[in-house]
């Protein structure tokens, strides 16, 4: 299995993933609201999912969908005024920088998660470990890096875009 038809797979899952989160967010907001203000019974722990939901789909899309389709915002102003080796030389220190800082975040928030699930912390609705919220960031960032990982690899083959 090459790495091309990998990553499609992956991105088509996570796609799924972001979905099914928005669209369960949405559904469970507004069912809170309805009770809110039709029966005067709001679900107590609607707010809190759809929070850490929401966590989960800033840093799962980041990582995997904006990175991998070079969705991130960049200022172009530099890549106007140089060659187009220089555009390939800055390219490549870019995502060298890009797949350090995301590589150093996946280790540090994996150690966070693990010092809050070692504390035995729960959410206060919910009664939920908290560090499956806090596993939010390794994850994205994990991602994250691999795509920075995937336009390195490019750009080292001499293929940049």
């Amino acid at each position: 299995m090459n790495l091309t038809l990998l990553n499609s797979i992956l991105s088509r899952i996570i796609r799924v993933f972001l979905g099914s989160v928005i669209l369960l967010s949405s559904m469970l907001l507004f069912i809170n609201v309805a009770m809110r203000y039709l029966f005067l019974s709001p679900i107590f722990w609607a707010e809190e999912l759809t929070r850490y939901l929401m966590v989960w789909l800033i840093f799962i899309g980041a990582g995997a969908l904006a990175g991998g389709a070079e969705g991130h915002i960049s200022v172009n102003i530099i890549t106007r005024i140089l060659s187009p080796r220089g555009n390939v030389l800055l390219t490549g220190l870019v995502s060298l920088i890009c797949v350090l800082f995301c590589a150093t975040l996946t280790y540090y928030s994996w150690h966070h998660a693990m010092r809050i699930r070692s504390a035995h912390q729960v959410t206060a609705a919910l009664g939920l470990p908290m560090w499956w919220a806090y596993f939010a960031v390794p994850c994205g960032s994990f991602f994250m890096t691999l795509r920075y990982l995937g336009h390195l690899l490019k750009g080292l083959r001499g293929n940049p875009s």
